[in-house]
């Protein structure tokens, strides 16, 4: 089996519309027409309790992203 470019990508966009089948995001990182392979709602009673942390290296990395 030959390595392939797919990729996985985990995002968590904003809601805007629902529309039948089609869900209008924004803060998406993707190109216009991209397949979503899973949704999934995030409940902030699932998200990590207190403080997170993480390594220092994204924010020096990428101080204009404006996540």
């Amino acid at each position: 089996m030959e390595p392939t470019d797919d990729q996985l990508a985990q995002f968590s966009p904003h809601l805007v519309k629902v529309d039948g089948m089609d869900l209008h995001v924004a803060d998406l990182d993707a190109i216009d027409g991209t397949p979503l392979y899973d949704v999934a709602p995030c409940f902030q009673e699932m998200r990590p309790r207190g403080q997170v942390r993480g390594p220092s290296w994204p924010t020096e990395m990428l101080p204009d992203y404006g996540c």
